[in-house]
């Protein structure tokens, strides 16, 4: 692999991740919760999510061809697949609990719910209330970062291996939040969509965990932090909560296994498109690439003058 050709061919993913990282900056110190009535936030969540997304995606996909759609996989899983599905959509609500409330303990505010830097008090006094947040803040964020991150991201990348690209794919993925002290977070969630995308080969399956995870934290999340700080119970649910994601892991692998050995059996493997001795020079190459270097000054600025 001649190294020029290979910064080439992997700047593109960072680019896209730069491109929506800098429309992100201005929303990221707005407030779409407290413009208006509730509903004109929702809106202006959405015509975010459409613009600061899926113009640089759309945009993206159009210069590099009807290759990358293909590449993308949006079918949607397959049956035996269904259950990394639901183990993931489960492994990300226990594992973002114990790393928030046990690992960093943050403060919590259970009456609003964060997203861009946007704060909405989410209400479920009628159908409409919840409704709305559930489209605007679960399903439509987790259908934009997906097909961007675990969708045309990790599927450019899949020519440096799994291990390269669920790394690079995380990190960018991390980045765009802008949040220094949830940034393992992000990353260790975007390791396992990446797991699970590249378990069932389709990026639908990470969509639907995302889907299911956003909906816990807008309705259910709070219950985890009210127990998990309650000092007569907490060694006891602590105990409970990771010894059920203890569980779930472990399942969790058991069925990879098992996909695993039945993709060997069919001669479904993945393809690997560089070589053992191209790699290490691959791997350089993704992480040099200048913008990703440039996403990680802007991340490294914004977080800051956020968290002053």
């Amino acid at each position: 692999m001649q190294k020029n050709k290979s910064k080439g061919g992997l700047s593109g993913p960072p680019l896209l991740v730069l491109t929506i990282s800098v429309l992100m900056i201005v929303p990221t110190f707005l407030n779409f919760g407290s413009i208006g009535s509730p509903v004109a936030g929702y809106v202006a969540i959405i015509v975010l999510n459409l613009l600061i997304f899926g113009v640089p995606a759309a945009l993206y996909c159009f210069i590099r061809g009807k290759g990358l759609i293909g590449k993308i996989r949006l079918s949607f899983p397959k049956k035996r697949s269904l259950a990394v599905t639901t183990l993931c959509a489960v492994l990300l609500m226990l594992q973002s609990c114990i790393l928030k409330f046990g690992v960093f303990y943050f403060g919590y505010d259970y009456s609003a719910y964060r997203l861009y830097g946007s704060s909405f008090s989410v209400k479920t006094e009628s159908l409409l209330d919840i409704l709305l947040p559930v489209i605007a803040l679960a399903i439509v964020p987790a259908i934009a970062e997906e097909f961007v991150f675990r969708g045309i991201v990790f599927s450019e990348y899949s020519k440096t291996g799994f291990f390269c690209s669920a790394i690079a794919s995380s990190l960018l993925f991390a980045f765009i939040h802008f949040d220094f002290a949830q940034f393992p977070i992000y990353f260790f969630d975007g390791a396992l969509l990446c797991f699970a995308v590249f378990l069932t080969g389709s990026a639908m399956t990470a969509v639907i965990a995302h889907i299911a995870y956003n909906i816990f934290v807008l309705f259910g999340e709070k219950y985890v932090w009210l127990f998990s700080s309650n000092p007569d119970s907490e060694l006891l649910f602590w105990l409970i909560l990771i010894a059920l994601y203890l569980i779930f892991a472990f399942v969790f692998l058991g069925v990879a296994e098992k996909i695993a050995r039945a993709r060997a059996d069919d001669g479904d493997e993945p393809p690997t498109t560089v070589s053992k001795g191209d790699r290490l020079s691959a791997y350089l190459s993704v992480f040099t690439a200048k913008p990703m270097l440039i996403e990680i000054g802007l991340f490294a600025v914004v977080a800051l003058i956020d968290a002053l």
